[in-house]
């Protein structure tokens, strides 16, 4: 009877993985997967072979390039051949000829790929043949069925998959049934001791769910994990971030495989996060297409350029420049503009021109015809020059990072478009490079020149006395005169110089026009040097490589001398960025609960901050304005008791409606005593009149709380949803608390209507309402002798004094309750007038056209002047805060505003009523009683307002905010979409995030530069009197301005700018064509810091200034970087090319 098998707890399942090494930075790992057909190294690349055969390529081919594990797809081979044809033929391997490794797809991809031909059960997946239409069901029993078989070493459980865009329900329900499916595949796996099967890890995009998967299938003991359901068109951060979700949770001893993804990106990056074996259809389908994939990119084979070229692909060569033969050659003056070539190791190789940085070029012959091209556009066709330089960048992964500068060769006899003076401009160009004090110069003299007439060594002297900079170069080894050699030269005994010379053996002309590449020449040079009795002993301290390698270390050399400075600056940078840089330092996007602790923590901080700000104790404290709780308390103290005095009612129209009260209560009798109802009638009229101000308060406080949440808000900018919601929660709750407040405060002033009570502890009574006002009358006969109260102070403009002096003019004011005074500054020692406040009042006035400032008046109600000829003064303040709160202060000092004079409606005039001496009697003690009855009732409504307004809303939502908010988020949106980030937050976290480890990285960089890299010292000096002497015998090169000779009787042939005066270096900003760059990550062939404008600075120069090119006039822009102390600045006599 066969044992009952727990798919869950195989424990026969072989250990296939063998770690070697492991990366120390990264998840990274070496190992060897130990199968039945040999040892696989990993990290591997499979070739799919989806029908038992690799297009376009032989098994033995496959098997020459090194390929031990190849794939083959159980689908495909289970309609056809079938596997009982396979069978026969001892297996997949036996059919394929191949005797290495296979690894079988169980099929699952082709529910993706075919999808319309498929339909997907718990059963299995039923496909219609694309052949003859027919059914088949491929069941996880099946699909294992069919590879125990085939006998591939590695076999797939058959999985559920959707396409990685896919979300919702559907990615939940493949993912649980792919465990499921799981365990059916192992309970069905007949061969476990012969081959391997793989778990598929599914769950799409969502973190969550493929937590789970990995969960559950790390359960299962089965040899290796693949993780599936990517790469389908998701953005590439979020394909990399599942896969590091994975890699992290699955078993360290077991191969990861990552599959369906064949490129380079996505290898170099999934190996660093983990994964050891991948796979793609990519390489032999872009080959099917006429496409080769080679270290330049992507090379489209059928295009028409390359029908005819029989060149290889990938030459492979290791030219110590380019690998590419790319410079003009010729005889004559071929150099006719300065060529400043600015080489760049990178995985990648082309060139780019500054004045076309738009354009790649991969082919070194079109490199070559664009600098002869772009020679001829600016000098003409016949042998014109021109100091404007051409930019040249190569970038190469065989290069150093150097920058060197080709200069035209020096000719003393003019040919061609070449003005007389040709010697002086040329001379003068080369002096332009060579006499800054950061290059280096390279004096290339040939072999068969008496080199004490050495053209390049006198302007090398001229301009490097010392000799620290020159490095002389001696070429055309190999066609000295027989019997003769430059031994004692390249040994620095005849003719020393400092840094010593160094001989190198291009290629003649010969060799060019036969198509010597480059890689030919340098082998032929050192043989040159190896073989030749005179040079072999010093052969390797000859050559282009060494010459290479010398230019490199003074690089180094600078390098090292720019450290300590750079590590300051690296240092303090850093220091900057680390409070800015903390909160995100530990973020993880891949975390499963950072939305939900995100969303609580954001909430909580709203709640303090607002808070806060209504309280004020915020933990920034606006220094500028007034802002919260201060605004707040403002409108309760100033702006609030400002709109009830504005309501002040008129005197005189008052004592005529209570006169028409009182006349209107007696009706047709004549009343003997002052009528009650008279009094009340008039206080509840006054009393209405408080619902504006007090719900117009309510309005301003409402505002005030909204721009405090707004304020509040601000600080959840990187997430746009969340903060909407926030916003529009609590504003609709603070509009609902609106109705409530403005309810109660109308319920307020009802209450003050319903009842007059007249037996209020303040309230003067019928008895001494006369009394009152005679004392009143008195008191204001007979001014206050006592100490005077300053009620303000502050700087005004008296804005209409223009009329008598010509413009308006700033004062010190000062308000007491009696007068109003200004002073010619705040020391208030000299007094320019004092106007007493009788019978004032103020009114608004407009602004002026072009004035910004706030204006109000001060009149008298009598109609006479208040300053000399003046009828009103205009007083201006900066802002209406400024003008709201003067008002404000004003009123207390007893100076109401104007009431707007309406006109009667009955049209009698108010002149025309008289009234009899017991009336006037009455209507003056009613006048008394409503007074003082409607100061209670105003104490009262001041006193009780701030109080409703705080209870009823400002407490209310504070309370709301940190009790309720938070229910209404999680019930208003799906907390994910809450929590999405925008763009430009995400944005400016990755850049900071970047440039911080960059900046740690620089410094680890300059840490390992400074422990693993040597300067060498300086030369001593030698004896160089012979090249003085030799300089004394001919007159020194004059360095002139050349505008002003040209041949006679025609126009002067160079194109572009003339040469003149060099002209003293001029540091200049950014803007510059190549800004100053950040120093390389090491010296020589080494990966650099990102660098994303392909015409910056070189980056391999630390720090240097950019400079104007001396002989560019000014207003013409410059098209050369700066010079680099890296930057060889090479001059030679009359001959072909660079390097030739």
């Amino acid at each position: 009877m066969a044992a009952a098998v727990n798919p869950t707890s195989l424990e026969s399942a072989p250990r296939i993985m063998r770690l070697v090494a492991e990366c120390s930075r990264s998840r990274a790992r070496a190992g060897e997967l130990r199968l039945p057909h040999g040892p696989v190294a990993t990290p591997v690349f499979m070739p799919v072979g989806t029908q038992a055969t690799m297009k376009g390529i032989t098994a033995e081919q496959l098997d020459a390039l090194g390929c031990r594990i190849c794939l083959g797809n159980t689908y495909h081979l289970g309609l056809r051949p079938g596997p009982e044809l396979i069978q026969k033929a001892h297996g997949l391997h036996g059919f394929m000829n191949w005797p290495h490794n296979l690894l079988t797809d169980s099929g699952g991809f082709q529910m993706v790929s075919l999808v319309s031909l498929s339909e997907v059960t718990e059963e299995g997946v039923r496909f219609r043949s694309p052949y003859d239409g027919d059914e088949t069901l491929l069941s996880p029993e099946k699909s294992v069925e069919i590879q125990n078989a085939l006998g591939s070493d590695i076999i797939m459980q058959l999985d559920d998959v959707v396409s990685s865009t896919v979300t919702g329900p559907r990615v939940e329900e493949a993912m649980y049934r792919s465990i499921r499916w799981l365990d059916r595949c192992i309970a069905a796996h007949q061969r476990p001791d012969k081959q391997n099967l793989f778990a598929i890890i599914q769950g799409g995009l969502d973190a969550d769910l493929r937590a789970t998967c990995l969960e559950e299938m790390t359960k299962r003991d089965v040899p290796g994990f693949a993780i599936g359901g990517l790469s389908g068109g998701e953005s590439k951060g979020q394909f990399w971030r599942m896969v590091a979700l994975s890699t992290s949770r699955l078993p360290k001893d077991k191969p990861r495989y990552l599959m369906g993804v064949g490129y380079a990106t996505d290898l170099v990056v999934c190996v660093a996060l983990g994964c050891d074996m991948f796979d793609c259809v990519f390489p032999t389908r872009t080959a099917r297409f006429g496409s080769a994939l080679v270290p330049t990119g992507n090379l489209q084979l059928k295009k028409k350029q390359y029908e005819k070229d029989f060149r290889p692909i990938d030459s492979n060569c290791t030219c110590p420049t380019c690998q590419k033969d790319f410079l003009p050659r010729g005889s004559g003056i071929v150099t006719r503009r300065p060529l400043i070539l600015q080489l760049i190791f990178s995985k990648t190789e082309y060139a780019e021109f500054l004045h076309c940085k738009s354009k790649k070029f991969t082919d070194f012959d079109e490199v070559r015809q664009e600098i002869e091209a772009e020679t001829d556009r600016v000098t003409g066709t016949n042998k014109g020059i021109s100091p404007v330089p051409i930019n040249l960048r190569v970038y190469s992964p065989h290069v150093l990072n150097l920058t060197l500068i080709d200069l035209p060769g020096i000719t003393k006899v003019p040919v061609g478009d070449q003005p007389p003076d040709i010697e002086y401009q040329i001379k003068d160009m080369i002096l332009q490079f060579i006499s800054r004090e950061s290059s280096l110069i390279l004096a290339v003299t040939p072999a068969n020149m008496d080199l004490a007439n050495s053209d390049a060594l006198k302007l090398a002297k001229e301009v490097d006395p010392q000799g620290l900079r020159t490095i002389g170069v001696i070429t055309k080894l190999d066609l000295m005169d027989e019997g003769t050699d430059a031994r004692d030269i390249l040994e620095n005994k005849l003719l020393p110089l400092r840094r010593g010379y160094i001989g190198v053996v291009n290629r003649s002309q010969k060799d060019i026009e036969g198509k010597k590449d480059i890689r030919a020449a340098l082998a032929a040079e050192r043989k040159f040097f190896l073989s030749h009795p005179a040079y072999r002993h010093m052969a390797d301290r000859m050559g282009t490589p060494h010459l290479q390698k010398t230019l490199n270390q003074q690089l180094t050399n600078h390098i090292r001398e720019s450290l300590p400075a750079l590590r300051s600056k690296l240092q303090s940078q850093l220091l900057s960025l680390e409070k800015e840089v903390e909160e995100y330092k530990n973020f993880r996007p891949d975390d499963p609960t950072r939305k939900t602790k995100a969303l609580l923590q954001m909430v909580q901080q709203f709640g303090v901050d607002f808070e806060k700000r209504i309280e004020g104790s915020g933990d920034q404290v606006d220094t500028l304005e007034l802002s919260g709780g201060a605004r707040i308390n403002r409108i309760f103290h100033e702006r609030f008791p400002f709109e009830l005095v504005k309501m002040e009612f008129d005197e005189k129209d008052l004592r005529r409606e209570i006169s028409y009260a009182i006349k209107n209560i007696h009706g047709v009798r004549t009343g003997l005593f002052t009528p009650d109802l008279a009094f009340e009638a008039i206080v509840k009229k006054q009393v209405v009149k408080l619902k504006e101000p007090c719900l117009k308060c309510v309005d301003l406080v409402i505002q005030e709380l909204i721009n405090t949440v707004r304020q509040c808000t601000s600080k959840l900018n990187s997430y746009p949803r969340l903060r909407e919601e926030t916003e529009r929660i609590v504003t609709t709750y603070i509009r609902e608390r609106e109705g409530r407040t403005k309810d109660q405060i109308l319920l307020l002033i009802d209450i003050e209507q319903s009842y007059i009570n007249t037996n209020h502890e303040d309230f003067i009574g019928f008895a001494n309402a006369q009394q009152r006002s005679t004392q009143l009358n008195k008191k204001r006969a007979i001014p206050n002798q006592g100490e005077i109260l300053v009620i303000r102070r502050g700087w005004l403009t008296i804005n209409n004094i223009s009329l008598m002096k010509g413009g308006s003019k700033e004062y010190w004011f000062v308000l007491t309750a009696e007068s109003l005074s200004w002073y010619k500054d705040e020391e208030e020692k000299e007094k320019k007038y004092m106007l007493p406040l009788d019978n004032l009042k103020i009114r608004d006035v407009e602004k002026g056209f072009m004035s910004n400032k706030h204006v109000f008046a001060i009149f008298n109600t009598e109609q006479r002047n208040v300053y000399k000829d003046l009828r009103q003064i205009e007083l201006a303040c900066d802002s209406q805060e400024d003008v709201d709160s003067w008002k404000a202060s004003f009123l207390r000092a007893g100076v109401y505003p104007e009431k707007d004079q309406a006109e009667n409606e009955d049209g009698v005039q108010e002149n025309t009523f008289s009234m009899d001496p017991q009336l006037e009697r009455q209507v003056e003690t009613i006048r008394n009683l409503v007074d003082s009855y409607v100061a209670i009732i105003n104490k009262s409504i001041r006193d009780l307002m701030p109080k409703t307004i705080m209870h009823l809303m400002i407490n209310n939502t504070k309370a709301f905010i940190h009790h309720e908010l938070l229910a209404y988020l999680y019930s208003s949106a799906d907390q994910s979409s809450l929590m999405e980030e925008s763009a430009d937050q995400a944005q400016r976290r990755d850049d900071m995030l970047r440039m911080y480890h960059a900046l740690k990285e620089a410094l680890n960089i300059i840490g390992d530069i400074s422990t693993s890299t040597v300067s060498t010292p300086v030369p001593p000096p030698v004896d160089d009197t012979w090249l003085q002497s030799t300089t004394s015998h001919s007159p020194t090169p004059q360095r002139r301005p050349l505008s002003s000779v040209h041949p006679p009787g025609r126009p002067p042939a160079v194109r572009g700018p003339t040469p003149g005066p060099p002209l003293i270096p001029v540091p200049v900003g950014p803007t510059a064509s190549f800004a100053a760059p950040p120093i390389p990550s090491r010296p020589g062939p080494q990966s650099m810091f990102a660098n994303n404008d392909p015409f910056s600075a070189p980056p391999q120069i630390p720090s240097r200034p950019a400079r104007i090119p001396p002989s560019i006039p000014p207003g013409v822009p410059s098209r050369r970087p700066p010079a680099a102390p890296s930057r060889p600045t090479i001059i030679r006599p009359a001959e072909p090319s660079l390097l030739d």
